[in-house]
């Protein structure tokens, strides 16, 4: 059974979810290492660890994103072989870029498939600057998988990841956390 490591662009899948139909509180109250385990096959492959890359909001730009950010993150470090990893966020509010999520996804892609930590590395992205950073994998020796919404991935990816794995946005609805429950209005 090989080793499996995902690495998932924190806000390229969030954008990927609302633009599928789903809500911010679909984004944030997902069961991760279910969702993976759902994306792939069991036999082939054991999830040892899943990264997720993000950058927090600043409190005084939006006191209300902020504090739910807060709380997603804080449910993403509470589930088991979970590793949030952040970046930061540039710029005037609401004009914002990301800062060093790209490269730190790529960075850790690129050493632990040196350190031979994963046969496997799942990237959920639909962002084409990865590209390099998989090609370099690949020629180590390791499989890289694009998984996305099929109607948004990147063609790009698709063509340089030895697999594409499409998730649907019913995926994300089937690996809500149990214990929580969406507010009625």
């Amino acid at each position: 059974m090989d080793k499996a490591f995902f690495f998932i662009d924190g806000s390229n899948f969030y954008k990927g979810i609302k633009s599928e139909g789903g809500s911010g509180w679909d984004a944030t109250h997902i069961d991760l290492m279910k969702f993976c385990a759902s994306i792939i096959d069991s036999a082939d492959y054991r999830i040892i660890r899943i990264y997720y890359y993000d950058a927090p909001l600043r409190q005084e730009w939006d006191q209300k994103r902020y504090s739910y950010q807060q709380q997603f993150f804080q449910r993403l470090r509470s589930q088991n072989n979970i590793e949030l990893r952040l970046g930061r966020l540039q710029g005037r509010y609401p004009n914002i870029v990301e800062k060093g999520v790209d490269v730190m996804l790529s960075v850790d892609l690129i050493r632990f498939a040196r350190n031979d930590s994963f046969d496997c590395g799942i990237l959920l992205t639909a962002d084409a600057d990865y590209i390099p950073a998989i090609q370099l994998v690949k020629d180590m020796g390791k499989t890289v998988c694009n998984a996305y919404f099929p109607n948004r991935a990147s063609f790009h990816i698709r063509n340089h990841a030895d697999r594409f794995l499409p998730i649907d946005f019913k995926m994300v609805l089937q690996n809500q956390l149990p214990k929580l429950k969406k507010p009625t209005l």
